[in-house]
């Protein structure tokens, strides 16, 4: 069969669970969903590992200075870490959900996706 035969889209995603931030004074608890497309005709061995992603956005979380942004400014300056840090990616969806809290008794989503 051949490889080359028609479009291809590809595209993975995985689930980081119960990440915690202080934000902007009390612990919150926050589920992110990462959707990305690769690039066209990527190698093979040009595929980068979800695990260094998650990684970085687990760092990337933990770090975060401002923590007085809201969760929009927050999960924007994430997708463009994602983008900037894996050239072999078309696109990335982040969906942040972040758990009710004493200050924001509401569960809400913040759903940004960035392209090249």
């Amino acid at each position: 069969m051949d490889s080359t035969a028609g479009s291809l889209v590809e595209e993975y995603s995985f689930l980081i669970e119960n990440l915690k931030m202080t934000h902007p004074t009390e612990l919150v608890n926050l589920n992110i969903k990462v959707r990305y497309h690769f690039v066209s005709n990527l190698s093979d061995s040009a595929y980068p590992d979800f695990r260094d992603i998650a990684e970085d956005i687990q760092d990337f979380i933990d770090s975060y200075p401002e923590k007085s942004d809201y969760w929009e400014i927050i999960n924007k300056k994430l997708t463009l870490l994602v983008l900037d840090g894996y050239s072999e990616l078309q696109d990335v969806t982040s969906e942040m959900e972040i758990s009710p809290s004493k200050e924001d008794p509401y569960f809400s989503l913040s759903v940004v996706t960035r392209k090249r």
